[in-house]
């Protein structure tokens, strides 16, 4: 993946598919991130994504996981409470999960070569 001394981190190349300029723009737009001063939205779900992995149960266990120093490092985010996290996922508009699962949904279509289905979808509003 990547050598130790790189400055982009692991998870964020592992994510960039997802985490494009179009999902950036769509965060600008809709101006989640303007007022944010520790938990941006890409390393909000990108810390959701682990904590789903990990089976982490609760907020102050996903807050707890930044005890592993090279989890936080990753992710560049030494500490959060619980109720940072669960003041940030209140926040969060849904039409940022929306516009995410709706990406995610037609690039594995498109994976799949089911080009009739994606161009439905793809059009399809929820």
């Amino acid at each position: 993946m990547q050598g130790k001394d790189t400055k982009k981190s692991t998870f964020y190349q592992l994510f960039k598919p997802i985490l494009n300029g179009q999902f950036f723009k769509q965060i600008k737009d809709l101006g989640v991130d303007k007022y944010v001063k520790k938990l941006f939205t890409p390393q909000f779900i990108i810390f959701m994504i682990y904590a789903q992995l990990e089976q982490l149960k609760g907020l102050r266990a996903i807050s707890n996981s930044l005890n592993n120093q090279d989890f936080s490092q990753e992710i560049n985010l030494k500490s959060i409470s619980f109720s940072q996290i669960s003041r940030r996922l209140n926040n969060l508009p849904t039409e940022v999960f929306q516009t995410l699962f709706k990406d995610l949904t037609f690039k594995v279509l498109k994976e799949a070569g089911d080009d009739n289905r994606t161009m439905k979808q793809s059009t399809k509003k929820y």
